[in-house]
């Protein structure tokens, strides 16, 4: 939890400022109405392993988690949110890894259905 920072005596907020924070406000010193600070070390944001590990969580590692979650994780035998998705996935691979019937006959294979047709009638023609 973050508190608000304390706030100096007042007996050290009527002195004037340092001449390190602020420079002293006159008309005639500059065009700007701002006081700049001078003598103020130059904040640079520090790069370390964490950033960098963070970025590369935001762009992997979030993503294959979802990934892993929608197609593969277990989640039961009942009907979840994920079965349309990875049913779609099912038939994607079922049509990748077959093979069209003119594949098959260039192969020189003939398809499952096909040989159940044949022999599967139990009846000889007469």
């Amino acid at each position: 939890m973050f508190f608000p920072r304390p706030r100096p005596p007042l007996a050290l907020r009527s002195a004037p400022c340092s001449p390190l924070r602020l420079p002293s406000r006159s008309a005639s010193s500059s065009r700007n109405p701002w006081p700049q600070i001078h003598d103020a070390p130059a904040e640079k944001p520090l790069r370390s392993w964490v950033s960098r590990a963070s970025r590369i969580s935001n762009f992997m590692v979030i993503p294959a988690v979802i990934l892993y979650a929608v197609f593969v994780a277990d989640f039961g035998d009942h009907e979840h949110v994920f079965q349309p998705p990875r049913r779609w996935l099912a038939a994607q691979k079922a049509a990748f890894f077959s093979l069209t019937p003119e594949e098959q006959q260039l192969a020189g294979t003939k398809s499952e259905e096909s040989q159940n047709g044949e022999a599967g009638s139990g009846t000889t023609p007469r």
